[in-house]
């Protein structure tokens, strides 16, 4: 049995005691009205879930790309099953998230992270709601409306129908299915439509401003492109190999997988020293011919159509665009039409052959590859830090900027910021004339 009621039944006994007073044998008697229907006009649980199954089915509700919403069918487990459910998939989810923050950065693993986020949320709310009601679905009590019911009948009798309280009245089929559900629904639309409406206009690209002394900096894979250099390690060798080695390519691959999961725990730029030694024996013209050819054509149209038309904005209001990637720059020639400048990593060359050995440290951060690749004549100088903002896998750090004369600002605390506008993935800061360098804050 679940009691309810209607909220208006509970303001008319509030207001009928305002003017009555209370209705015991003596003025002084302390009275308690209980505003309730499971003694006079009970409500069994199951049909209150038939009524609003059956009011869903006739109305469905959208989910977020208008698609009708499956209602789904309740089968009152007992002996607690639900709570236990609810249980294991909390495990289930803590497990997932667990597991997730030791794989490497890719997209794949962004998206399982993005949906374990969503299940989360889900799950919190509905465990909100379990410990708020299990206590009235659990409970075997009746409550009684003796009182209120007195009170009722000392009503005048010109007394208007919508302030009156006797819940006998209540027809619980018409309730549910031409007052309560409908009056909810119609508000659970129009916050919807608000709230969509306010995701849309935030996710609007701001307008860029025109003028030579603003940096725009990129960053390629996972954000450009749904990449990562094991991606790309794959798609390279699946050109370059001969068919009868990719078998055991692959075999070396996956053997060595716990060695560069453990190498990316400890530390990124491990896991690139570890990971680039794999090209060791590749000839330089070789990966040339690949990149001048198809795979650097299908490189290019791969980019995300948000990040193409982002990079032409900032191209066409006169700023500086700068591309960085952790992956050998070898890689990254047919997007240098795009930038400016194109930052990335330099392996060691010894007779036309590639040693495996990075010429220089890994370029695991983007700030620090800016460092690298504008080092030289002072051209550039980092005015009011705030303005410097820098996606990097889904998350915004901070960065520290060094004067001219050697004098260290400090670094600043940069607020967290959603990924859902691809214009914001990377490096933009107001420059003027003067000399920059970047490093971790």
């Amino acid at each position: 049995m679940l009691d309810v009621i209607p909220v208006d039944y509970v303001v008319n006994v509030i207001l009928a005691l305002a003017r009555l007073g209370h209705q015991g044998p003596a003025a002084s008697d302390v009275g308690y009205y209980q505003v309730c229907s499971g003694a006079s006009n009970p409500l069994p649980f199951h049909r209150m879930y038939g009524e609003v199954r059956e009011y869903f089915l006739a109305h469905p509700l959208e989910d977020d790309k208008g698609r009708p919403i499956v209602v789904p069918t309740w089968k009152f487990p007992a002996n607690n099953a639900a709570e236990r459910s609810l249980q294991l998939k909390e495990r289930l989810s803590a497990l997932g998230s667990k597991i997730g923050a030791a794989l490497p950065a890719t997209k794949a693993t962004r998206e399982w992270a993005s949906s374990l986020s969503r299940m989360e949320r889900g799950l919190g709310s509905l465990r909100t709601y379990v410990d708020l009601y299990q206590s009235y679905t659990r409970t075997e009590m009746l409550f009684d409306d003796q009182q209120t019911r007195a009170l009722g009948a000392a009503l005048p009798a010109d007394t208007p129908v919508d302030q009156t309280f006797d819940v006998r009245d209540i027809d619980w089929g018409h309730y549910w299915q031409n007052v309560h559900l409908p009056a909810m629904t119609s508000l659970a639309r129009v916050h919807a439509r608000a709230s969509s409406a306010k995701r849309a206009s935030r996710s609007q690209a701001r307008r860029l401003e025109s003028g030579t002394d603003v940096l725009a900096v990129f960053d390629l894979d996972g954000t450009l492109v749904a990449s990562s250099l094991v991606t790309q390690y794959l798609s390279v060798m699946g050109r370059l190999r001969p068919l009868a080695q990719l078998p055991g390519e692959m075999a070396d691959l996956v053997g060595k997988a716990g060695v560069y999961l453990q190498a990316e725990r400890r530390d990124r730029g491990e896991f690139v020293r570890a990971f680039s030694r794999r090209y060791a024996g590749t000839k330089v013209a070789d990966i040339e011919r690949l990149v001048a050819g198809d795979w650097g054509q299908n490189l290019v149209r791969s980019i995300r159509p948000g990040a193409l038309a982002r990079i032409e904005e900032h191209r066409a209001a006169g700023h500086r665009t700068v591309l960085v990637t952790g992956s050998l720059d070898l890689f990254a020639g047919p997007l240098a039409p795009l930038f400016d400048e194109v930052i990335g990593s330099r392996m060691e060359v010894r007779e036309g052959v590639l040693t495996g050995y990075l010429a220089t440290p890994p370029l695991v951060d983007e700030a620090r590859a800016v460092a690298e690749g504008l080092r030289g004549p002072p051209r550039y100088r980092l005015v009011p830090l705030a303005r410097l903002r820098r996606f990097h896998r889904g998350r915004l750090v901070a960065a520290t900027a060094r004067t001219p004369g050697g004098c260290e600002p400090g670094s600043a605390a940069v607020p967290r910021r959603e990924p859902a506008v691809l214009a914001d993935r990377g490096l933009e800061a107001r420059l003027i004339a003067g000399g920059v360098r970047y490093s971790n804050g």
